[in-house]
């Protein structure tokens, strides 16, 4: 999504600068297609102008065999901007080890987040600072654990505080992983759309997600 524009020159060339940034991925085994749109808005006075570019595969260079790659590996590159996804299971759990990453850092358990992403070479341990100190925060849409942080602390004992947590059960299961944790987050994205158009109405320094997460300032009711 390249954003929205008041100019069509504007709009195309934001798809332009898409296309230049769009990988093409291909998965090695079974028949899992991946699709890539790169669109852009152009808001104008009479109408507003939907671009959408479906962009054709790029060209792959065949993978350099003579260097020393174990056939296990996940993904490789095989060209500028390709890359093969040798095995998609392996791939799929990747990417959720990144998506609990995510979630464990909006909590503030940065230590813990730091596991997940060893596993996916993204950081060294000396660059982590440490867990948070965790709190519970019960609202009418949920019950949530995360991180609560002064954000003018010089207010004294009644200032305004930041929290920003995951869902109870959600943060709880991936803190002790398991084969349904995926599900259940996955589970939980049509009933938190819900919650979601419910608290944008009915609580004006709050808000959450459907992927589990909330945000809410506190000391302003």
């Amino acid at each position: 999504m390249q954003g929205s524009q008041t100019k069509q020159s504007t709009s195309i060339d934001q798809i332009r600068r898409g296309l230049e940034q769009v990988p093409s991925i291909v998965f090695g085994t079974g028949t899992r297609d991946v699709i890539t749109l790169v669109i852009a808005t152009c808001l104008q006075g009479q109408g507003t102008t939907i671009f959408i570019v479906d962009p054709p595969p790029g060209e792959s260079e065949p993978p350099d065999r003579s260097k020393n790659k174990s056939d296990d590996k996940v993904s490789e590159r095989v060209g500028k901007k390709a890359w093969r996804i040798a095995n998609a299971e392996s791939f799929s759990r990747r990417v959720w080890a990144a998506k609990e990453s995510t979630l464990l850092k909006w909590a503030g358990q940065y230590q813990r987040a730091a596991e997940r992403d060893l596993g996916l070479g993204r950081v060294h341990m000396r660059d982590i600072p440490t867990n948070a100190p965790l709190h519970t925060v019960r609202t009418d849409f949920g019950v949530f654990r995360g991180l609560s942080v002064p954000v003018f602390p010089e207010l004294g004992r009644n200032a305004i505080r930041l929290f920003t947590g995951v869902e109870e059960e959600l943060f709880a299961r991936i803190e002790q992983p398991g084969a349904d944790t995926r599900e259940m987050a996955d589970g939980n994205v049509t009933r938190l759309r819900e919650v979601q158009s419910r608290v944008r109405r009915e609580q004006p320094f709050a808000s959450v997600s459907p992927n589990g997460t909330c945000m809410i300032i506190e000391g302003l009711n």
